[in-house]
């Protein structure tokens, strides 16, 4: 966590940044660690070295996913504005450009505060959501399904946007969408199969309640109508934790087992499903 407090008095800023280091070695709730030694279960060593941080909260039974993901290791693009003060260059860009925001905003007097969180990756565990025993929240089953999310996105990460790939002249909305993804990559394939006749509609709604208005039985839930990969996210999701084949028929069955056709997501069902029956 980095605390910022820019005060203006006549004229003059009075900067003070303080940065507190994560401590493994601080004494952890038994919150905390119940939840850790259940949800470690379901994450490979692979996957948990890459996490730089784990968090624990919760927002109260049953709101929001057991578990999340948040990267945000790189500073968002178009904030490369060089910091006022050349005795803040060595700053991270994220903190440079709190300070540099609150001196162009500040009136003499008045003072900015600010809290950010230390930039990389985390893991953000509901400890209550995760410890329930009642079942009217989450089941092992639903941690098994923000487990697959999780995992799906961590193996979009290693697909390849092809650099090479040229805007086409007169372009679909479909095209002007995909053209940068590898035709082999399994994101184009699915946007090819399930989105291809029905990416003008996509594209002029802006909320994803509008598209789940228009096609509601071509999703599994409401948040997978977002855009494609919030769609592939939760089709796989739903992949992972139904038994055997899935039957249901029409585009939204179609999704779900379109990952039938590669064996890299069949294993990682097998692989977390094993985390159910054990």
């Amino acid at each position: 966590m980095i605390d910022c407090e820019i005060t203006k008095q006549n004229g003059s800023f009075n900067v003070t940044i303080k940065e507190a280091k994560a401590d493994k070695n601080l004494p952890i709730s038994e919150n905390a660690r119940m939840s850790w030694e259940k949800v470690k279960t379901f994450l490979s060593d692979e996957e948990m070295d890459q996490m730089d941080y784990v968090i624990f909260r919760t927002d109260g039974l049953g709101l929001e996913k057991p578990l999340k993901v948040i990267d945000d290791g790189s500073v968002a693009a178009g904030r490369n504005e060089t910091i006022v003060l050349e005795e803040y260059k060595d700053y991270p860009r994220d903190v440079q450009m709190i300070i540099k925001d609150a001196m162009e905003s500040l009136e003499d007097g008045e003072t900015y505060r600010q809290s950010e969180d230390m930039k990389g990756k985390k893991l953000i565990i509901d400890y209550l959501d995760v410890l329930n025993e009642k079942g009217t929240a989450y089941t092992d089953i639903d941690l098994v399904h923000a487990a697959a999310l999780m995992k799906f996105d961590g193996e979009i990460a290693k697909e390849q946007i092809d650099q090479t790939a040229k805007f086409p002249e007169g372009a679909t909305s479909f095209e002007k969408n995909t053209y940068f993804y590898d035709k082999n990559s399994i994101t184009y394939q699915f946007a090819d199969q399930f989105y291809r006749e029905i990416y003008s509609y996509y594209t002029d709604l802006p909320y994803s309640f509008d598209f789940y208005s228009r096609y509601p039985n071509e999703f599994v839930c409401e948040e997978a109508a977002k855009d494609i990969m919030s769609d592939m996210a939760y089709s796989f999701a739903e992949f992972v934790i139904r038994d055997g084949v899935v039957n249901l028929g029409g585009v939204m069955g179609q999704k779900i087992e379109f990952f039938n056709d590669f064996p890299e997501y069949v294993k990682i069902r097998e692989e977390l499903r094993k985390k159910i029956m054990s």
